[in-house]
């Protein structure tokens, strides 16, 4: 038996919802075609005017390409920088004032703990003392227990600590020239102001402009 016409379902047709990276992904495979092309026929190195007249065209179809790119690119990441630049500002103040008072927090912590090792290497040195001294009884056994009695009692054990290893330079004068890093920037700028700086200068490249 066929179904009447007014009960017949309608199923309409799902279009795919074409999505950011979808875009991307076809905007990435439509520059890789550009470049297969245009590699295929490529001029590496010029010979004559001929060769030189079809490399300036090739040169200005890989810039147009790489322009269109990057634009297309950009119109992608440009909302997302600024939804993502939105969300760290929303967090941001939450997170300094955190930040803050953890900071207040350990220095508490570490100015507490200063002092309880000083404590305790007073004692340390005062039991050596009487180790030390043959006419007392007291054991390297007894002395232990009493540095462990008295670290429980001022609760250092339970001030979780990291050990670091920080560098320090004590004497600049005597550190090999190879650590010191050229700084390249500043070193630039004085020579465009026209300063002198032994063994150093400013050279002049020409070479075929790209943007």
């Amino acid at each position: 038996m066929k179904a009447k016409k007014e009960d017949r379902i309608e199923v309409p047709k799902l279009r795919k919802k074409v999505t950011a990276a979808d875009a991307a992904q076809q905007e990435v495979s439509r520059a890789l075609t550009i470049v297969k092309r245009e590699e295929q026929a490529l001029i590496m190195k010029p010979a004559n005017a001929g060769d030189l007249t079809i490399a300036n065209g090739q040169f200005q179809r890989l810039k147009t390409a790489a322009k269109e790119l990057k634009a297309r690119k950009e119109s992608i990441t440009t909302p997302l920088n600024a939804a993502l630049t939105n969300v760290r500002n929303l967090f941001k103040p939450a997170e300094e004032q955190l930040a803050s008072l953890i900071e207040c927090s350990k220095d508490g912590i570490n100015a507490y703990n200063a002092e309880a090792q000083k404590k305790l290497e007073a004692l340390r040195e005062k039991l050596d003392e009487r180790l030390e001294d043959e006419d007392d009884e007291l054991t390297q056994v007894s002395a232990n227990r009493r540095v462990l009695k008295a670290a429980a009692k001022l609760g250092v054990d339970n001030i979780p600590t990291v050990t670091t290893r920080v560098m320090e330079i004590f004497d600049p004068e005597k550190v090999p020239a190879r650590y010191w890093v050229i700084d390249e920037v500043a070193l630039r700028k004085d020579l465009i102001t026209g300063r002198e700086v032994p063994g150093a200068r400013l050279i002049e490249k020409t070479s075929v402009k790209v943007g």
